[in-house]
């Protein structure tokens, strides 16, 4: 699966309406969130794959990129032909870059 930046994924989810998806626990969620993810944990997607639906194009992100790169794998085999993205860095980059996020439980 192809890695995209901070900057780019911002650029793909408010221009091209990318779906973001968000593979960490809920505990991590409720520290720090980028607004408009959505949760699926990659403990719930493993046993699950459908969880996550086809879409013209998702990014998957967890804190540092490992966890979403095994999710966008996944989504590979599920939906074959889909587009995925994963979140180079994860939410520790995109916090990094200074693109927003929301603190504390929510959502």
């Amino acid at each position: 699966m192809d890695e995209v930046t901070a900057q780019e994924a911002q650029r793909l989810i408010e221009e091209e309406g990318a779906r973001l998806i968000d593979v960490r626990e809920a505990y991590e969620w409720d520290e720090m969130r980028i607004p408009g993810a959505e949760l699926v944990p990659l403990s719930e997607y493993e046993t699950d794959p459908h969880l996550v639906g086809d879409a013209p194009l998702t990014i998957f992100q967890c804190a540092s990129g490992v966890r979403s790169q095994t999710a966008g794998d996944i989504y590979a085999q599920t939906h074959p032909g889909a587009k995925a993205l994963n979140l180079k860095g994860g939410i520790g980059m995109w916090a990094a870059n200074g693109l927003p996020v929301k603190i504390g439980p929510g959502e």
